[in-house]
């Protein structure tokens, strides 16, 4: 699906300048539909998003509860003296 997607927008716009030749109001319609191909979000539009929300989600409970290894107790006899 993603190739699919990728080739779409090239593919169009040798239609765009096929069609040129016979109507330029129909090629620039096409030249602009191209454009909002790419600005719907795709499956890795998605992914990325989602990936970025849980990251956040970890940052925003370890901030919370204190850090990453606020849970682990150092025993007395591990700490160095000074």
């Amino acid at each position: 699906a993603t190739l699919q997607t990728t080739l779409t927008g090239p593919a169009l716009y040798v239609l765009g300048i096929a069609v040129s030749f016979a109507s330029i109001p129909a090629a620039l319609l096409v030249y602009c539909i191209v454009p909002l191909l790419y600005i719907v979000p795709g499956k890795i539009d998605r992914m990325w998003l989602m990936i970025d929300r849980a990251v956040e989600q970890e940052l925003s409970h370890n901030q919370r509860t204190g850090g990453l290894l606020a849970g682990i107790r150092v025993p007395k006899s591990a700490k160095p003296s000074a």
